[in-house]
């Protein structure tokens, strides 16, 4: 129940048309009358906090279930950063600890994990890895004022969540609308067929993007069709696909199930580029596809031949640490997130989570493996840049940058 409901409606410059509503003392949410949109709401909680030597910094990461292969690549990175903020000083005085809850690759499991993490006295959470369980997991932190950055959530709303709530990744919207400036531009298709998975909001929402700006650039969208994570069978989907004749397939899925549908567009003769998203982004996708996949395109954080001094060097590292490449984009990317959370904390005057989240909001510039990342007055957004990669018997290799506005 709500102690308190005050409403103030403002009229000047920025503010014309929006309502503060305060719930008690722990929350503000800001109501847009013009756009009927709740804004991003304001935490009053102090989180957790330290008075001691030991820091204790949480991550939620699927350690098993259908995104295991990412969650392995993710805790690498976050100890690969660890190890060299340890390296580079740490916080003088002060132990910093790091516990890891697995979400089993399940929302509800995510937001468990981090209530468990939270109960344990973490400042901050870094996770999750996709967007469905990334906004279980932010729905949680946020009710205890606790700062969390999101691997791999890339889902518009989610850091809508609240202002504590961060991501690395860039989102679907932006997604969408470069992979429809990439496939119009660059691919010169006209009529793109778009199969979704339904129960994804990563997927909906990185299609429902790329929908709108390629009709906007003219191309038509002859073909919608769905179908569910876990599906192993797609021949009714493509079959329907191939009767519209597309001259193009976009497919903003995940790789365990992309690799099979591009497998068997050969096996009833859609002979069309097909192209997607950073869900591709793993060794595993060419091995679940086969040699149908390459000659494609998909958007991405990161490839090993980036010439940026910062990802050459976090690659000399992850191959001296590791002794092989990245395998998956959740390498860099849980390095990135770490390591802007490590830095963070550094810049704490005191050890609360609200302290922390302060830091991280005001976050300028900082260099990362996968670009440089600000989040002041950016809603937890970063402006990045976006990736287009082709994928090559080698590996991955560069062809195209977009900035991010």
């Amino acid at each position: 129940m709500f102690q308190s409901i005050f409403f103030f409606r403002y009229r000047y410059g920025s503010l014309f048309g929006l309502l503060l509503v305060l719930f008690g003392c722990n929350r503000v949410e800001t109501f847009d009358t013009q756009t009927n949109r709740i804004l991003r709401p304001i935490t009053r909680l102090e989180g957790n906090s330290s008075n001691g030597d030991n820091l204790i910094i949480g991550s939620v990461l699927a350690m098993s279930g259908a995104a295991k292969p990412w969650g392995d690549e993710a805790l690498k990175g976050i100890k690969l950063a660890y190890k060299h903020f340890i390296q580079k000083g740490g916080i003088p005085g002060k132990n910093i600890e790091l516990v890891f809850s697995d979400s089993n690759s399940k929302p509800e499991v995510g937001a468990s994990a981090a209530e468990s993490l939270i109960s344990k006295g973490v400042l901050g959470i870094i996770g999750e890895l996709t967007s469905g369980i990334s906004a279980q997991v932010a729905h949680t932190t946020f009710s205890y004022g606790i700062p969390t950055i999101s691997i791999g959530g890339t889902e518009e709303s989610l850091t809508d969540i609240g202002n504590t709530i961060y991501r690395v990744a860039f989102t679907d919207a932006v997604q969408g609308k470069v992979m429809a400036k990439f496939a119009y531009n660059d691919l010169g298709l006209r009529r793109v067929a778009l199969l979704i998975d339904r129960v994804q909001p990563y997927s909906t929402g990185i299609s429902k993007s790329f929908q709108y700006e390629f009709a906007k650039l003219g191309g038509e969208v002859c073909n919608k069709t769905f179908y569910e994570s876990g599906s192993s069978l797609f021949t009714s989907q493509l079959t329907n696909i191939k009767s519209s004749k597309p001259d193009g397939l976009f497919i903003g899925g995940y790789y365990m199930e992309v690799g099979s549908i591009i497998r068997q567009t050969n096996d009833i003769g859609l002979d069309v580029p097909v192209f997607g998203t950073d869900g591709w982004d793993t060794n595993k996708l060419i091995v679940a596809a086969g040699n149908k996949v390459f000659g494609n395109y998909f958007s991405t954080h990161y490839c090993n031949d980036d010439t940026r001094v910062a990802y050459q060097q976090f690659l000399y590292h992850w191959q001296q640490e590791y002794g092989v490449d990245p395998k998956t984009i959740t390498a860099v990317l849980g390095y990135d997130a770490a390591s802007v959370m490590f830095d963070a904390l550094s810049r704490c005057r005191i050890y609360t989570s609200r302290e922390l989240n302060y830091q991280i909001e005001s976050t300028k510039n900082f260099t990362g493996a996968s670009g440089d990342f600000s989040y002041t007055e950016m809603k937890g957004n970063p402006p990045k840049r976006i990736l287009i990669v082709e994928v090559t018997p080698r590996g991955n290799y560069f062809r195209k940058f977009y900035l991010a506005n």
